[in-house]
């Protein structure tokens, strides 16, 4: 069966094959055995909102300060530039997406904000479903959390 993974991350390159982060994610699930995972890009928070309720992902990786995009729900407008994939983060801790309750999840963060960065910890500490990596990180150490090796 083939898995699915979502990559959000504002950072990600209009065309993904020219983004390295994104070419080196591939390059570590192929060296794996996980070549035919599908890699779905969101690069806001809205738009990751809407892929986490509708579409079932096996992984996902969350980068915790992304822009809101069109038409942000409440939950996410309301939340500073910087807590945004945090909202969605703690959403999937509580299970409110009904597609993807038990996923593997990498919250990435480049500059977290000292009340963010503990409540990470926290994320990761509460659930082991989580890890925490700040960026920039190796993919080697995304991916090996991510499929459990």
């Amino acid at each position: 069966m083939r898995k699915r993974l979502l990559y959000a991350d504002d950072e990600i390159e209009e065309r993904e094959y020219e983004d390295w982060v994104y070419l080196s994610l591939k390059r570590e699930l192929k060296r794996r055995g996980y070549e035919s995972t599908e890699i779905v890009c969101a690069r806001d928070a809205a738009r990751t909102h809407e892929l986490l309720s509708e579409v079932i992902f096996d992984y996902i990786i969350l980068d915790i300060m992304m822009p809101y995009g069109k038409n942000p729900l409440a939950f996410i407008a309301k939340e500073p530039i910087y807590k945004t994939g945090l909202a969605l983060a703690e959403r999937l801790l509580k299970k409110e997406y009904k597609n993807n309750m038990d996923n593997r999840v990498v919250l990435l963060s480049g500059s977290a904000v000292k009340g963010v960065y503990k409540r990470l910890e926290e994320i990761a500490a509460e659930d082991k479903r989580f890890a925490y990596m700040e960026k920039p990180t190796s993919m080697l150490f995304v991916v090996k959390f991510l499929i459990g090796g």
